[in-house]
């Protein structure tokens, strides 16, 4: 496992450690690096970073800093100049205004200083500023224009109907808020004039801080008689502007009019068609009116307009169900122009939903359909009436579509319970369905900072809000979250954001069975992965030199690499910034060097040189370990070889390579012996690093720490001081193999590795049953090292096998896992990131979608009931190249398993 960059210390813990370790290298006057690698502070605070010094700085020494501003990518080069009297240097940056313009990140970074000084960790650190103006809401007014006529017989003229734009917040950047107009009974290109179809207009702000403007759109004056028209305008704001009032009305009042355009009546009844003249008549006038079905609805030929008068009502029939269109024709004083009238006849309708009932938690969302019996033969308005005391909202009404069926969405606002009212229009009549919606406690989102980072992931948000359980599932733009980290309070979560494509995202979190969605919450900023070089640049045609690939902008523990046309093995991945790799074997000569993310492939700055001579002798930095009789120990060094070899008193013991915060580390275990030892790390040439080292006796716990309770069949955790290989573990007479046994990260601020805790997984075996059974642990000697017992029980969750057991690097594969006791609701992590799509088939079975691997290439499985129950599964499941064939292309495997949804 690699520890993330983030943590503070490992870098000055390493070159403290190499002067204990005797190593023959000459060591700086001082140490320098920042306090903390993450800083957040609101805008009026104290907005600065802090750097320590370990050593003594000379007067004068010189300190230049890059800061660079995260989002833009603008930067410069600061320098400073340190007291030696100061145990802390303090760079802060000046900044309040206000505007609102959250998300603000800079990246701090050491890149030379003075007088032998050296960089410890973390060299780099990102400085966050919250802001502490609200989010700007955006609105509009109704439309404001004249009356929008025109004498008849001339050409029409043109007014202007004008939209006040407003913001509640001054922003820093004079935004453009787009805003779409939609037809209503007012027609674009007859009522009023856009540039053309589908234009859509924007509110400018073009001054900073400006918190107001105006939108004009033409209006056409007509001279046909008709009824007022209605248009609306919407603004789309776009993040971080919120939004407000975002409907704006307008009504175009002309002259003359002949209404309803459209009815909609009980079969029986009787309808009427309302006549209105911009202006009394001289003499009198009549209107004529023809019916395309008299069977329908039966209307008069006409109808007289008195002198003096300016309207009349007329009365018509409608004695079977059905749709027609009558037609009025106006005098020619008026435009003799006919305008036609349409008119649905229906039977009494009913409306039902289904759900009628929804149990939902806060902040989700689901959607109900509502049907209307017998199918209407046009669409029908159904208002919704919400009673809910401020738990639940919807729209005002919905249209439904064809087969007479609408689709009512519900949100959750607020913890309560409440009624939906479905009515149909008055025209269809029939009693209304209610829907009937319970909201509990779920996670939610109120805050999201920075809302902004750059699309290579791997930097450090923060989520506010409430109802945030130790695990939940998290993605941006449906991406999971590689690492996830909730505070005790379940208030807040830190994370480290997964690669994606530049643009705005929404952050979905799923918390047990309760989901949460926050849309458009999170942008990314596009970004091109920048390599600077490959360390060392050269190394042996026998291949196995450590490489690590330096640069900027790598996707977030998710890149390949190529040597020429070969792809390498990959040791681990840092963050964004560095690659390790093992150099395979070349003939001698110059390849170039190539870093694959998300599919795009570059080219290094330069290329790596393999040639017939020598590597060099590995740089070792320190020794560090539990020196005790069976007691685990690490080289820290620069060149090392993977065919390097570890021997304690010229024997070789089992050892690993992994590194740490830009060291490559040789990890090994000392056998069991005791007193001075020759500890030697050789390379292929017979060259060596010799130390001597003196081997306490092993000294083991007598306490070990076991769950409570284990369900049989599950694997569980024992842990305690000392637990090396070769010990023997016995449940109820049974002896069990341990799956794997390995130590914690390092304590910062501790030598003493003796002290840290060893973890052993273990298997409950089947074959006990349920009781109290005592368990031993014992060392190669038959010596008792620690003993206790442990309660098996039948009841709980169990992970038993995980089929198939090993999937593609990129994730997007299936696997089942088997075993009993899951629940709806369960999720399940691949070492630290949660799968993004889970099924509970039964109580026996999940089905999970694999996530990307995230550099953690054998990751433990954990499934995690809403409870908070969980199984594991350790060395159970292995991420491959596709290319490699030992598992296939396994996109579809179990997915033919998952319901239909």
């Amino acid at each position: 496992m690699t520890p993330r960059r983030l943590l503070p210390g490992i870098g000055l813990f390493l070159l403290l450690l190499s002067g204990m370790a005797g190593s023959a290298f000459a060591q700086s006057t001082f140490t320098l690096s920042f306090t903390a690698a993450q800083y957040i502070a609101p805008e009026n605070g104290d907005l600065s970073v802090q750097l320590m010094r370990t050593g003594t700085v000379p007067d004068g020494t010189h300190i230049k800093v890059s800061i660079r501003e995260m989002t833009t990518g603008s930067g410069h080069l600061a320098d400073y100049i340190w007291n030696h009297d100061d145990p802390i240097l303090s760079i802060r940056y000046p900044q309040d205004d206000l505007y609102y313009n959250p998300g603000r990140s800079y990246l701090y970074k050491i890149v030379d200083t003075s007088n032998l000084g050296v960089f410890g960790s973390p060299s780099s650190a990102v400085l966050t500023i919250t802001d502490d103006e609200q989010a700007p809401r955006v609105s509009i007014s109704d439309g404001v224009i004249g009356k929008g006529n025109a004498t008849f017989g001339t050409n029409p003229t043109q007014d202007y109907a004008v939209f006040t734009i407003t913001l509640s917040t001054p922003i820093f950047d004079g935004p453009f808020v787009p805003l779409i107009v939609h037809d209503g009974s007012a027609k674009n290109g007859v009522d009023y004039q856009l540039p053309y179809p589908g234009f859509a207009y924007g509110g400018e702000f073009p001054n900073e801080g400006q918190t107001w403007t105006t939108v004009s759109i033409p209006i056409l004056s007509t001279n046909v008689p008709k009824t007022d028209t209605t248009f609306t305008v919407e603004l789309v704001p776009r993040a971080p502007i919120l939004p407000g009032r975002v409907i704006g009305h307008c009504t175009i009042r002309n002259d003359s009019a002949v209404s309803p355009q459209h009815q909609s009546l009980f079969k029986g009844g009787k309808g009427v068609v309302h006549i209105r003249l911009g202006d009394a008549a001289v003499s009198d006038e009549q209107v004529m009116f023809l019916s395309t079905d008299q069977s329908l609805f039966t209307v008069p030929s006409s109808v007289t307009i008195a002198a003096g008068t300016s309207g009349a009502d007329v009365e018509f029939a409608c004695p079977k169900a059905g749709s027609g269109t009558i037609l009025a024709t106006m005098p020619p004083s008026r435009g003799g122009r006919t305008l036609p009238l349409s008119v649905s006849v229906y039977d009494h309708s009913t409306v039902t939903v289904d759900p009628g009932r929804l149990d939902l938690a806060l902040g989700s969302s689901a959607s109900v359909t509502a049907h209307v019996d017998p199918p209407p033969p046009s669409p029908v308005t159904l208002n919704l009436l919400v009673s809910s005391g401020g738990s639940i909202s919807t729209p005002p009404s919905v249209v439904t579509g064809a087969g007479g069926t609408a689709v009512i969405p519900v949100h959750t606002l607020a913890v309560g319970s409440g009624t939906v009212s479905v009515a149909l229009p008055d025209a269809s009549g029939g009693s209304p369905a209610t829907i009937a919606v319970s909201v509990t406690v779920g996670p939610v989102i109120t805050l999201v900072t920075p809302a902004i980072g750059r699309s290579p992931g791997g930097d450090v948000v923060w989520l506010y809000g409430s109802n945030f359980s130790q695990h939940c599932a998290i993605e941006f733009g449906g991406i999971p979250v590689p690492e996830i980290h909730t505070q005790p309070a379940g208030d807040a979560i830190w994370l480290y954001t997964p690669p994606h494509d530049g643009g705005l995202v929404d952050i979905s979190i799923r918390c047990g069975a309760h989901q949460f969605l926050l849309p458009s919450s999170f942008t990314y900023q596009a970004a091109s992965p920048l390599p600077l070089f490959a360390s060392p640049r050269f190394g042996t045609t026998r291949g196995g030199t450590i490489v690590v690939v330096n640069g900027d902008g790598f996707d977030y523990n998710s890149c390949s690499v190529r040597f020429g046309e070969t792809p390498v093995s990959l040791l681990s991945t840092v963050g964004t910034e560095e690659i390790f790799v093992v150099a395979p074997p070349h003939e001698a000569g110059t390849v170039p060097v190539t870093v694959t993310c998300r599919g795009r492939m570059l080219a290094m700055g330069g290329v790596f040189e393999y040639v017939t001579g020598d590597d060099g002798l590995a740089n070792i930095l320190s020794v560090t370990g539990d020196f005790r009789s069976g007691g685990h120990g690490q080289i820290a060094a620069h060149a090392l070889r993977l065919d390097d070899v570890v021997l304690v008193n010229g024997v070789a013991v089992p050892d690993q390579i992994t590194t740490y915060f830009g060291v490559p580390m040789h990890e090994f275990e000392f056998p069991e012996i005791t007193g001075n030892v020759e500890l030697r790390l050789r390379d292929y040439l017979g060259r060596a690093f010799v130390k001597t080292i003196a081997l306490d006796p092993e000294v083991r716990s007598g306490e070990v720490t076991t769950p409570n309770r284990i369900t049989i069949g599950a694997e569980f955790s024992a842990t305690a001081r000392n637990l090396g290989s070769g010990l023997k573990y016995v449940l109820g007479g049974v002896t069990l193999q341990a799956i794997t046994s390995h130590l914690p990260l390092f304590q910062f601020g501790q030598v003493c590795l003796s002290c840290q805790p060893i973890t052993a997984v273990l298997r409950a075996p089947v074959s006990l049953g349920p009781g109290t059974f005592p368990l031993t642990i014992s060392d190669r000697n038959g010596n008792l090292i620690s003993s206790t017992s442990v309660d098996l029980v039948t009841s709980g969750i169990v992970a038993s096998t995980i089929t198939p057991p090993c999937g593609p690097l990129e994730g997007g594969s299936f696997v089942a896992i088997s075993g009993s006791g899951f629940a709806e609701g369960a999720l399940v992590a691949f070492g630290t990131t949660y799968s993004t799509k889970v099924v509970v088939k039964d109580p026996l079975t999940i089905i999970a979608k694999v996530p990307p691997a995230y550099g953690n290439l054998r990751p433990q499985i954990t499934v995690v009931n809403p409870d908070g129950s969980e199984a594991t599964q350790t060395n159970a499941f292995t991420y491959k190249s596709l290319s490699d064939g030992a598992c296939g292309d396994q996109r579809h495997h179990a997915a033919g398993a998952l319901p239909q949804q």
